[in-house]
């Protein structure tokens, strides 16, 4: 891969970190948007998404660790490693044809749910709908590096503190990520490519990062966000056809 090749992964990364610092998530659901258009290897695209998602969650999280609250993600810890050790090893044999068509879906699913459910839909934040959401999550995390979205349900039930929900939500995605990194090095999926390539992002990810906190006071979040799910929606609809 050249560097011209690499310009518009650089962007996305920057767009992707932006997201997520304004936002609180989002990150790999804006790289799966994006990368699939320009990358023919599906699941280096997730590995890259993962990658970078861990990377931003962190640099948050261990800012405001004292914030977190490991009571309350545990469960959805639980049921995420109990599938994610099994999807992501299997992903390898799946056609990325297949997966990019169903990732294509799950865009759709998504935007279609932020833009006209989102805080509609509530769930009680017992330890058994925890782990229900954590298995959830770890088959999106599998087959499309995106886990987020029943992640985010799940914790805005659980918690009426933005600042508990948005520091304890970036500390679950830090700690899943670092998990499901180690299962793609170990199965193969990141190699030494992928670690080239993700050696660049790094500084969109800190560019994006700075820029999405200059600019967190002075949006409107609720604006951008329905900006994100149309898009999202589009995109989806682009990966179908």
């Amino acid at each position: 891969m050249n560097f011209a090749e690499l310009i518009p992964i650089l962007i996305f990364t920057v767009l992707a970190s932006i997201v997520q610092s304004t936002t609180g998530f989002g990150f790999a659901i804006t790289m799966m948007a994006l990368l699939p258009h320009v990358m023919d290897n599906y699941l280096m695209a997730t590995a890259l998404s993962g990658m970078g998602a861990l990377t931003l969650s962190a640099m948050v999280t261990l800012r405001h660790i004292r914030q977190a609250n490991f009571k309350m993600i545990l469960p959805v810890l639980v049921g995420y490693l109990g599938t994610s050790t099994v999807i992501i090893p299997l992903s390898k044999s799946f056609s990325g044809g297949v997966l990019t068509k169903a990732l294509g879906i799950l865009l759709i699913v998504v935007s279609i749910y932020f833009i006209f459910f989102n805080n509609k839909i509530k769930i009680k934040p017992t330890f058994i709908n925890g782990i229900i959401t954590g298995i959830i999550a770890g088959v999106g995390v599998g087959l499309f590096a995106i886990g987020g979205p029943p992640v985010v349900i799940y914790l805005l039930s659980a918690t009426d503190d933005k600042d508990v929900y948005r520091v304890s939500s970036l500390a679950y995605f830090t700690l899943s990520s670092i998990y499901a990194t180690g299962l793609r090095v170990a199965s193969g999926i990141i190699n030494g490519q992928v670690m080239m390539i993700f050696a660049f992002m790094l500084a969109a990810i800190v560019l994006g990062g700075f820029i999405g906190e200059k600019i967190f006071d002075r949006i409107n979040a609720d604006k951008l966000k329905k900006i994100i799910y149309i898009f999202m929606a589009f995109s989806g609809v682009t990966l179908l056809v």
